[in-house]
């Protein structure tokens, strides 16, 4: 499963800064659609053992969950910029690294919003489910 995420990641890295025909769209999406099941799966995880611990302030280890996701892909987008690009010019270099700062953010936070949200469903879940009447 990792092999394949990171197959398609090159795949969009490549299409963009290559300017590519990005075909396969109903894989990629597919493989959108199973990192946010991960992250909800993971962030729920989480919560649940930061919850089992006593620590009920579950908010911004939930966000930084997700955030961590963005600090990967931007680690990822710089090796790729440095191994199969080759950026020797300091332009187009800082060009490259301007964007995947402001794509790894945005990815980031896009994917710290899912881990919130899943959280959230689970600890109201869990509360609905222990309310006593």
């Amino acid at each position: 499963m990792f092999s394949t995420v990171m197959i398609e990641f090159h795949y969009v890295i490549t299409s963009v800064w290559r300017s590519y025909v990005l075909g396969m769209f109903v894989f990629i999406f597919l493989n959108i659609n199973l990192m946010i099941i991960v992250i909800s799966v993971i962030s729920i995880l989480c919560t649940y053992l930061q919850l089992q611990s006593g620590n009920w302030a579950w908010w911004w280890r939930s966000f930084f969950t997700g955030l961590s996701v963005g600090l990967w892909v931007f680690m990822y987008i710089m090796w790729h910029g440095i191994v199969e690009f080759k950026l020797a010019n300091f332009g187009s270099f800082l060009v490259y690294l301007l964007y995947s700062i402001l794509f790894s953010q945005m990815f980031g936070l896009m994917c710290a919003m899912v881990s919130v949200i899943a959280s959230w469903f689970f600890v109201t879940f869990l509360y609905m489910q222990s309310k006593s009447d």
